[in-house]
This record gives structure tokens, C-alpha cells and sequence, in this order.
């Protein structure tokens, strides 16, 4: 079991970097093959870089991630944009000491990686850590890790590493679409949502193993499976220092199975919707649509009144120019509801679609075939609120009124503080209704531990948070002043 272990998460990793080692095509464990590129070192340059710029005590008090050497070790990844360094990350498991690794090798001197092969197709990576004698060392690389996808025909002309991996995505959402039975999903009897996570080892000569798949059915998880196994071979593997090596897809994508057992995919540029905005935007007006910092499509999200009328209609988008988003709205309005074949006419519900998308730079109308439904937790005194906001409004009142009705004001008193007291309170209502993950900042510690215990007291919501009929839990922020005389 161990070895499997080893295999399969090593398999992200190739390397390259300063004077490069000799290229080795084959190697039968795959830590050999990360060590032998990498040549981690105690006395690398990285390491001695590190040393003077980040917390080594704290290092080496970190539980590690797993048991595995692979998942004892830590790492810090980025990517290259217009020549720039990117999306710097590492899985350190410490906030504190994940901001210094990051903040620190911002400030490296790139040059000294001597990366040959700058690409925004490609993600880079360097060991940061090992596990030696109970604790986490520093162990930098001496040489820097470079991870490629396999190439699949249909996405030559994509040009970075995060669009590549959703282009491959697409390509086996639609080789599902296009090959699954009807006679299976008919006898499965799933409607609406799927939901799939199908994980697979891409080997280096392109063929497939170790293909997991599970549904709900097992005549459906069995013909997603063959369908899988018969997935085409990429016109390139993934790449290993330029040697064809392994890659472990993890994927994650959601279908709709209508009424007449046909599967479709979450999103389409020809259904109805999509075909109501293509008929009132102009091209130009579509590629002019500003999208937010690390959006990649845009939702349209309202609820339905009484009379079966959309009302609440608005983007969930960030950015400050809303003159695009408005017309959006506006365009929706014109759109007969009834046409988007929505069941359930809950008042408190919120019904979002994903009409806007962009990839590769190029902005289309896709939108989704089926709406996702969520409504919010109820709490008692919540449950005739006119409609979604009115309802969160209600909530966040009631949790308000607890607190001040259950905090101890003479807490106050024994401070320094005067004024207003700000506090700001995140916590969650988990699916039976209770309020869990309290957290709260506040000016003084004293009072953060009497804030928490009134929160953790707050009476169950009658009824939990919902997304598409399954109970989840729901993530609340309040902030709350006191006046201090």
C-alpha cells in the first residue's frame, strides 16, 4: 500500500533548473526520480536563503500532512505570466509561516533558479522541507520542479497551465456526454445534478489505470468507468523535465440528467438562455464585459415573488463598472421565466445561472442548463420573511438580539474601553441547525471568550441551510457595537 502511495503523489513532479542533471527517462519509485532532479539540500542556496527570512523553530514544530514521505515534506509553487513571477503558493500548514515563505521568496533574486524553460503552460515548484528525526527541516531544491499537462487534441491553442487543465476537463465532460447509455441512466433513475469526481492515472505512453468513479449507482458508476477507459490518448503525455511521465487527474464537474434521461452539461452555449443573450448582445459588447480578478464566469442570481415573477435580479460579480452588469439584468428581464422549467417557487430561495464565461481570453455566452437553488438557514421568528434577503436579515437580527440580550454588560465595564465597541463574529449553522465554528475579533480578549460563549448558545435554527434539496451549512459574518460610557 505504501508504494502505491509513493507513486501516485510524485506523479506531479518534474524538474529543471540551475545546471541540469543528466535527463533520466525511467525510474521505478518516484521519489528516486523527484530526489535525483531536485537534489534537495540542507546547504542549497535556497535553504541559506530561507534560514534568515523565515521562522525555523516554528518549522519544526508543524505536524506534517500525512504519514508519507511525500506529505512530510512542504512546498512553494508558482507559475510565469508576460515573464513575471505569479500565484505563489505553498501547502505549509501554518498561516503565519505560509505568509513568510511566500512574502520571502517574492523577493528572491529569480535569476538565481536560472529556469531555462519560462512558460505560463507550465507550473514550477520547489521543496521547501523534509521530515528528519520527528520534525520539519529546511531542505530547499537545488534545482526547480516544472510540472506540464498532457497535451489532448482540441486544446493546442490554449495558452496557460490553469486553462489547460479546465480544457481537458471539457474534453472528458464531453466524451462522457457523448458516450454514456441512456438505457443505463434510465435504469439508474438520477435526475437532475450530477455531481462527478473521477480520478485516474494518466500513464506516459497516454493510456489509463487506476480509474475510480462512484455514483449513487452502481450500474452508473460501472458505465462511467468503461466510458473513462475508453477516453483518447493525449498527442503528448504530461512532462517530467522533458520526459514523458505520469499524471494523477483528480476531476470535478456537474451534469444534468433531464426528464428524458439525457445527460447534459452543466453549461451550453445554445440553450435557450444562451440563445436570449446572444440575440441582445453585440459581440463587442460581450468581449467588453470586465470580469473580476480570478473570474472566470459570471452568475445571475434572483428569487421569484408570490406571482411566479423573477425580482432581486442581480450578478454575483466584484467588479466596480456596472454598467455592463446592468445590462445584463436588463436583458434577463425580457427572458419569459417560464422557460427555465424551475419546480420548485419557493419565495426564499435563490435561483443562480452562469450566463457569462471566459476562457482563453475570449469571452462567450454559455449558460447553465438547470438552476442552482439555495436557501438559508431559518431561524424561529424567520420563517414568513418576504423573501431570501429579508430572510438573512431576520437571521442576522435574531443572532444580534441573543447577544445583547446574553452577554455580560458589566464585562464591559471592567475594561479600558470606552465609546463603541465594535466586534466582528463569524460562525456557521451546520446542518442539524446548531451554530458551530464560532470565531470573534475583538479589542480585547476578555471579552472575546464571553462573545463566543453567548454565540455558541444561540437557539438551533428551525431549519438548516439548503443547496439543490441537500442540507449543508452555512457560513454567517456579523459585526456588533456596544456603547461604552
Amino acid at each position: 500500500m505504501k508504494k502505491n502511495i509513493l507513486i501516485i503523489f510524485t506523479l506531479f513532479y518534474c524538474l529543471v533548473g540551475y545546471s541540469q542533471p543528466p535527463k533520466i527517462v525511467k525510474f521505478n519509485d518516484k521519489f528516486k526520480e523527484y530526489d535525483y532532479y531536485a537534489k534537495p539540500s540542507t546547504t542549497s542556496d535556497l535553504t541559506a536563503f530561507f534560514k534568515t527570512r523565515v521562522d525555523t523553530e516554528l518549522l519544526s514544530e508543524l505536524k506534517p500532512l500525512g504519514k508519507n514521505d511525500y506529505q512530510r515534506r512542504f512546498f512553494l509553487g508558482f507559475k510565469f505570466l508576460e515573464g513575471k513571477i505569479v500565484d505563489v503558493s505553498t501547502n505549509v500548514n501554518n498561516s503565519k509561516l505560509r505568509k513568510m515563505f511566500v512574502d520571502a521568496f517574492k523577493a528572491y533574486d529569480i535569476e538565481k533558479l536560472n529556469i531555462k524553460n519560462i512558460s505560463p503552460l507550465n507550473r514550477y515548484e520547489i521543496q521547501l522541507s523534509s521530515w528528519v528525526d520527528g520534525k520539519s527541516i529546511l531542505n530547499c531544491s537545488q534545482y526547480v520542479i516544472i510540472k506540464k499537462f498532457p497535451l489532448y487534441e482540441g486544446c493546442e491553442l490554449v495558452a496557460s497551465y490553469s486553462e489547460m487543465k479546465k480544457c481537458i476537463n471539457k474534453k472528458l465532460e464531453n466524451h462522457i456526454i457523448n458516450n454514456i447509455s441512456n438505457t443505463v441512466l434510465e435504469k439508474s433513475n438520477i435526475k437532475g445534478g450530477l455531481k462527478l469526481n473521477p480520478k485516474f492515472l494518466i500513464n506516459s505512453d497516454g493510456s489509463l489505470s487506476k480509474i475510480k468513479i462512484k455514483t449513487a449507482s452502481r450500474e452508473l458508476s460501472e458505465e462511467l468507468h468503461r466510458i473513462i477507459a475508453l477516453f483518447p490518448k493525449p498527442i503528448t503525455p504530461a512532462m517530467c523535465n522533458g520526459n514523458p511521465t505520469g499524471y494523477f487527474y483528480k476531476g470535478y464537474f456537474n451534469l444534468f440528467v433531464n426528464e428524458s434521461d439525457e445527460i447534459l452539461p452543466k453549461l451550453s452555449t445554445e440553450n435557450e438562455l444562451a440563445l436570449h443573450f446572444k440575440n441582445h448582445l453585440s459581440e463587442k459588447e460581450l468581449q467588453n464585459i470586465p470580469f473580476s480578478k480570478k473570474q472566470d464566469e459570471i452568475k445571475l442570481i434572483f428569487s421569484i415573488d408570490k406571482k411566479g415573477k423573477a425580482v432581486e435580479i442581480k450578478t454575483l460579480n466584484y467588479n466596480a463598472n456596472k454598467s455592463s452588469y446592468n445590462k445584463l439584468v436588463s436583458i434577463f428581464k425580457k427572458f419569459p421565466i417560464e422557460k427555465l422549467n424551475i419546480n420548485s417557487k419557493d419565495i426564499l430561495e435563490w435561483y443562480i445561472y452562469t450566463i457569462i464565461t471566459k476562457s482563453n481570453n475570449k469571452t462567450i455566452v454559455e449558460c447553465s442548463n438547470t438552476a442552482k437553488v439555495e436557501k438559508t438557514s431559518v431561524f424561529k421568528g424567520c420563517k414568513k420573511s418576504k423573501n431570501p434577503t429579508d430572510l438573512r436579515k431576520c437571521n442576522r437580527e435574531k443572532v444580534v438580539a441573543h447577544v445583547s440580550e446574553k452577554f455580560d454588560m458589566n464585562l464591559l465595564n471592567n475594561t479600558k474601553l470606552k465609546g463603541k465597541v465594535r466586534l466582528f463574529c463569524s460562525f456557521s449553522i451546520d446542518t442539524d441547525g446548531s451554530v458551530v465554528d464560532v470565531k470573534v475579533k475583538t479589542p480585547s480578549a476578555y471579552l472575546s471568550n464571553e462573545v463566543k460563549k453567548v454565540l455558541k448558545n444561540v437557539p438551533k435554527a428551525i431549519a438548516p441551510a439548503y443547496q439543490n434539496g441537500k442540507a449543508v451549512k452555512i457560513s454567517y459574518k456579523i459585526p456588533i457595537t456596544f456603547i461604552v460610557k
